[in-house]
């Protein structure tokens, strides 16, 4: 691992799945360091790829682009540290909270299949316009 650049944006691309129109997308908004430049074409090192893995973290956790851009803004201390740190808390809150809803969902789920492949649990409701699975 290391700084040396040596990858193209088309390895980068199948290194990390993502699109080379997003890599330089991400690029053009600032969320990637200048990527190195060799006869014109980018070259990108393992630690790009790294932070282009974190980014997809992020991004996945569904931070937006612009809480993205201020949590890897450049500044420390405390109001930069503060300001990382609400949007972290916010970010896993509302995954805690879909989680718990998730949880519901697949009870309910779980509930239905237990419904429909336990013969003793069947009922002649199943055919009723009124019943709702």
């Amino acid at each position: 691992m290391g700084n040396e650049p040596r990858y193209t944006i088309a390895e980068v691309a199948a290194i990390t799945g993502m699109p080379a129109t997003t890599i330089r997308y991400y690029e053009s908004e600032g969320l990637l360091m200048k990527v190195e430049r060799q006869s014109g074409i980018r070259k990108f090192s393992d630690d790009d790829i790294a932070w282009l893995n974190l980014i997809v973290g992020y991004i996945r956790a569904g931070l937006s682009l612009a809480e993205l851009k201020q949590l890897i803004a450049k500044g420390q201390g405390e109001p930069r540290t503060e300001l990382r740190l609400n949007i972290l808390e916010s970010r896993k809150a509302k995954i805690l909270k879909q989680q718990e809803e998730l949880s519901a969902v697949l009870e309910r789920l779980e509930q239905k299949i237990e419904h429909f492949t336990k013969p003793d649990l069947a009922c002649g409701n199943c055919e009723n316009r009124n019943y709702r699975p």
